[in-house]
């Protein structure tokens, strides 16, 4: 009777037993951490003393490269021709948009002069027609190579 009364109570016992074990590795885990992070902590105080005794170094504004710009353009060219900018007027003017505020990126680290956002309608159409065959001149490859075959 004894020994089957203790082997009830073990088995009965056993998942709360099992809890506890992987609960307490969980909290000492925790523990770890937390104590890693203070150390931490110490660390990057440290470093923000350092950073602050130092004087900040200029920054310089970053102008997206020729080549990227290119990229851009042609993706550009691309979407606009596509079907798709026919079916909504608000995609063709995002698209159109877009394409010529990288013409002017293209204009500017190539040194072309530009007057693509002073003027509208048919203006900037022939002005942007203008810039593309600059760009051209130039050596940049605006439109992708799939739209000059045709």
């Amino acid at each position: 009777m004894v020994v089957l009364t203790t082997a009830c109570a073990a088995l009965l016992s056993l998942p709360c037993a099992l809890t506890i074990a992987i609960r307490s590795d969980n909290a000492a885990i925790r523990r770890v951490w937390v104590r890693r992070s203070r150390a931490d902590q110490a660390a990057y105080c440290l470093l923000e003393q350092g950073f602050r005794d130092e004087t900040p170094a200029p920054v310089r504004a970053s102008r997206p490269s020729v080549e990227h710009a290119a990229a851009e353009l042609r993706r550009l060219d691309q979407q606009r021709r596509s079907g798709l900018t026919f079916g909504s007027e608000m995609w063709l003017v995002a698209v159109l948009r877009a394409y010529d505020e990288w013409l002017q990126v293209a204009c500017g680290c190539l040194g072309i002069s530009q007057h693509l956002s002073a003027l509208d309608g048919i203006d900037r159409q022939i002005e942007r027609v203008r810039m593309e065959g600059e760009l051209t001149a130039a050596g940049l490859q605006v439109h992708s190579p799939a739209d000059q075959l045709e």
